[in-house]
């Protein structure tokens, strides 16, 4: 699989849970409710296999807003590794400056 179809594929993971992110917040808040009846609690725990695999965020991968990697992300500044020392060592991050002794 090539790299162009693995990022639309988490494109499409990422815009399928942004979509359905209220519904299963909804439904989580509702059968964690004591207040309400048990089998009313029961059928919204039962609506969490309704939704696909790929509405829930843990199927989204971190990757590289500048080159797409998956690998050695820093969450921070959304780039690897490389792309930060790159970026950083060009002055353009603000704040952020190599260190030397």
């Amino acid at each position: 699989m090539s790299s162009i179809a693995i990022r639309t594929a988490d494109k499409q993971k990422r815009s399928n849970f942004k979509n359905k992110e209220y519904i299963i917040l909804y439904n989580k808040a509702l059968h964690r409710d004591s207040i309400l009846p048990v089998h009313i609690t029961q059928s919204y725990f039962n609506s969490y296999g309704c939704l696909s695999k790929n509405t829930y965020a843990v199927r989204s991968i971190n990757r590289c807003v500048l080159t797409g990697r998956s690998r050695g992300n820093l969450k921070l500044f959304k780039a690897t590794r490389m792309m930060f020392k790159n970026l950083a060592t060009s002055g353009l991050i603000p704040g952020v400056k190599k260190a030397s002794w």
